[in-house]
């Protein structure tokens, strides 16, 4: 049996990282809209992988988005990524659904993912991440996405492979430069690495 103090002090660990993670960003980001007390509009289980794969994401949208759309104002994105060691965990976990929520109530466009666990993952489940961005580029006019203005976080190994994300660059970018735009990136948020 579970004890209850352990879940209250869980779930307050759990909301004070959320909130944490929505700072961050905020300042990240600088200038982002703080929407107030209405709530985002979550759409799950939209498919961002090949046709046959089990592994969705969930997105979530602030409340204020059709204004947002509306005024030409395309809102920052988050690609949060849930950890568990590499083998189990689900894009639905508490932990997931409040940051992505928080998020999405301070004016972000917030994807939670799932992607491919277990043994002979690697490097699968970088690449489902790496497509989890590439999709919301693709899909930013439809989401009020700014394409220009995606991160990516995780916890545990979800913020390994969000680290992954950043710094491994397929031949097909590494043409382009953006290498050095990433590593640029991830130095600016963190500080010296």
């Amino acid at each position: 049996m579970t004890n209850p103090r352990s879940l209250h002090r869980s779930g307050a660990r759990v909301s004070l990282v959320a909130r944490f993670a929505a700072l961050a960003f905020a300042l990240y980001f600088q200038g982002s809209l703080i929407v107030g007390a209405a709530e985002a509009r979550v759409e799950k289980d939209i498919e961002y992988l090949e046709t046959g794969r089990a592994e969705k994401l969930d997105i979530y949208l602030p409340p204020d988005l059709d204004v947002a759309r509306a005024q030409g104002k395309p809102r920052a994105a988050v690609v949060w990524i849930h950890g568990g060691g590499w083998i189990r965990g689900t894009k639905s976990e508490m932990r997931a659904a409040e940051i992505c929520t928080t998020l999405a109530e301070a004016g972000y466009v917030a994807a939670s993912i799932d992607y491919r666990l277990g043994k002979g993952a690697w490097p699968q489940n970088l690449y489902d991440c790496k497509n989890a961005v590439r999709f919301l580029r693709v899909k930013a006019a439809d989401y009020g996405i700014d394409p220009t203005r995606i991160a990516v976080a995780g916890g545990s190994a979800g913020g390994h492979l969000a680290l992954m994300v950043g710094l491994v660059v397929s031949v097909k970018f590494s043409k382009s430069g953006s290498v050095v735009r990433w590593i640029g990136e991830i130095k600016r948020f963190m500080g010296r690495v």
